[in-house]
């Protein structure tokens, strides 16, 4: 018996058995502890032709089953959105259907402030990258970040922080195309608020893509012609105190620290570090 297709515009949770065609766009491990080897769901970025965008999840039982046949980038034939054991999928060829690769919605960099501080918002954004940092560690952890620069086409600043193996997407293939600037999307990010300026977060969501050949690089790239300088600063920064150091050097105490990284993701202080320390010396 053949199958009628759906649009995901048309889904709604009166039936069980919707039949999709789209595009998986993202995917990421979910990990309720970062610590952990396995996942606790496989989640994705569902997108139909229609250009409708929806999130799916794997549970973690499941995703054996399916991680072999869910693959980034690949079209999909999907029967539900929260995937079970009834679930199945198979791959359409590429010239049957009409899916683009992406669909971003970009935010300028003047919205930022908006979502300072706010878990329950990602954005994602558009513009040149002007300036690298090195990797440095968290003082708490093992966990590298790279911190990176980016203009827009406005000359608006912002950095945004790569933790753990995205800090390792930035490497010299970035200077491999020396004719034109480096525009730079960066997708999934929190803001936060430090020292003044807005700053993003990378996620276990966000994505990094550099010369992406889509409409919206061309655009921003004729859009900055002849006004951004093409070259790409390395930024030397040190490593940062641990706190027990920062104690000895501010004169502050635990307490008083954790009032001042509060809020601020990129230097927040490690909640059972601290409460270890207070341990220690009460």
């Amino acid at each position: 018996m053949s199958t009628t297709k759906t649009y995901i515009a048309n889904i709604d949770t009166k039936r069980r058995d919707w039949t999709l065609t789209v595009r998986i766009t993202r995917m990421w491990e979910v990990k309720y502890n970062p610590t952990s080897e396995i996942a606790d769901s496989l989640d994705m970025v569902l997108l139909d032709e229609q250009g409708s965008q929806i999130h799916a999840l794997i549970k973690k039982d499941l995703i054996p089953h399916f991680k072999e046949v869910a693959k980034e980038g690949s079209v999909q034939n999907d029967n539900i959105i929260w995937f079970n054991s009834f679930t199945s999928m198979k791959f359409e060829p590429e010239g049957l259907v009409g899916i683009p690769m992406h669909k971003f919605s970009f935010q300028p960099f003047e919205h930022m402030v908006e979502r300072n501080n706010r878990k329950d918002i990602l954005i994602e954004i558009i513009g040149q990258l002007t300036g690298v940092e090195n990797k440095i560690n968290k003082t708490t952890t093992s966990e590298e970040r790279r911190t990176i620069h980016i203009t827009n086409e406005r000359d608006i600043k912002v950095t945004a922080t790569l933790w753990g193996e995205k800090a390792n997407f930035i490497t010299d293939a970035i200077w491999e195309n020396e004719d034109g600037p480096q525009v730079i999307i960066i997708t999934a990010t929190k803001v936060s608020l430090f020292n003044g300026n807005y700053q993003l977060n990378s996620t276990s969501r966000t994505k990094v893509h550099i010369n992406l050949d889509i409409p919206e690089v061309h655009a921003f790239r004729e859009s900055i012609t002849g006004g951004h300088p093409n070259k790409i600063e390395m930024i030397q920064v040190q490593q940062p105190e641990t706190i027990e150091e920062t104690m000895k050097k501010t004169g502050k105490t635990i307490k008083e620290l954790q009032e001042l990284y509060n809020g601020v993701e990129e230097n927040q202080v490690n909640r059972k570090t601290i409460n270890k320390h207070e341990n220690h010396s009460t």
